[in-house]
């Protein structure tokens, strides 16, 4: 929306923006609204924007019912209700607007002031890939298999997604098991990187129920499900040895097969093994003798005696 777009014409599509009458225009400066969820958007382009031009708004009072804003408009340090860019739904379909004329002032003063665009890049492909996402599903996604083993430890791991389907670690995420006896269990995921890590550690045998929770931008998202503990060894599995496998495996590692009874055959293809050699190291230590209290009090001791005999016999 510019200086010259029409208000009945802005009207007509119903997207919630009431826009001034007239051809009087006014400079204003972007402000980051830091309750925007939507997506996020990196420190340097928050700090940025603050620094680029002023854009080129109609004067008069603008405001949005039903839209998120991204930036507000700034004159001189008061920061008004007015949106620069805000982004809407309608009939399931989302849609986003920017208000003001002379974009291209902020693109060229990111190169001024970098040389390169990077920032402005940000700013451009969040927004395209927020509106792009047609369908966000399953925000809160939890990585939990159905079966564990009584021996190894249980780890959980999650990914939380923006309404851009951006990977965040914003939100914390709360995450409860409950055994058979009704005995509750209350954890918290870890932030690792960009994604989420919970150690259950190891479990008794058992059903276990889950469920995780976590709020974010006012909606409160959670996921249940089960899993099961057991008990199994796999040396109890098979109590014979597989001697067809052992000697397939052997086989695809170009290494050797033997049995029990050939023994004497394993000992001399070992002695014939010209890369089995032995090996022979050798490694020095040293001490401080100041070390070895006892030792060097009892050299001092013979040496004050060494010097008590002399001088009593007169030796010096």
């Amino acid at each position: 929306m510019g200086t010259q777009s029409q208000r009945n014409n802005i009207n007509e599509l119903k997207i919630g923006l009431k826009f001034p009458s007239g051809n009087r225009s006014d400079e204003v400066q972007a402000a980051f609204n830091s309750s925007f969820k939507l997506f996020d958007l990196s420190e340097e382009l928050v700090y940025s924007l603050k620094q680029w031009p002023p854009l080129t708004v109609k004067f008069g009072e603008i405001r949005t019912s039903n839209g998120i804003v991204l930036l507000h408009q700034k004159i001189g340090n008061v920061i008004k209700k007015d949106p620069i860019i805000y982004f809407g739904s309608k009939n399931q379909y989302k849609y986003g607007v920017i208000i003001g004329e002379g974009l291209w002032k902020w693109k060229m003063n990111d190169y001024l002031s970098h040389q390169n665009v990077n920032l402005f890049n940000e700013l451009i492909q969040k927004t395209v890939q927020y509106l792009t996402v047609k369908k966000n599903s399953d925000p809160l996604r939890i990585n939990l298999p159905n079966r564990f083993s009584i021996h190894k430890d249980i780890i959980v791991n999650a990914e939380f997604y923006n309404s851009s389907f951006e990977k965040i670690t914003t939100p914390n995420i709360q995450f409860n098991i409950k055994n058979t006896n009704d005995e509750e269990f209350k954890y918290e995921f870890a932030k690792i990187g960009g994604n989420y890590q919970l150690n259950l550690g190891k479990l008794k045998e058992g059903k276990y129920l889950w469920s995780a929770k976590t709020k974010y931008s006012n909606v409160t998202y959670t996921k249940k499900g089960v899993f099961i503990v057991e008990d199994e060894s796999l040396e109890s599995l098979s109590t014979h040895s597989n001697f067809a496998l052992l000697n397939q495996i052997s086989s695809n590692s170009n290494a050797l097969f033997y049995s029990l009874s050939e023994t004497n055959e394993l000992i001399t293809e070992i002695d014939n093994r010209k890369d089995i050699v032995n090996l022979s190291y050798q490694e020095s230590s040293f001490d401080d003798l100041i070390d070895w209290k006892y030792l060097c009090g009892l050299i001092l001791l013979f040496l004050s005696v060494e010097w008590f005999i002399r001088r009593y016999s007169g030796g010096y």
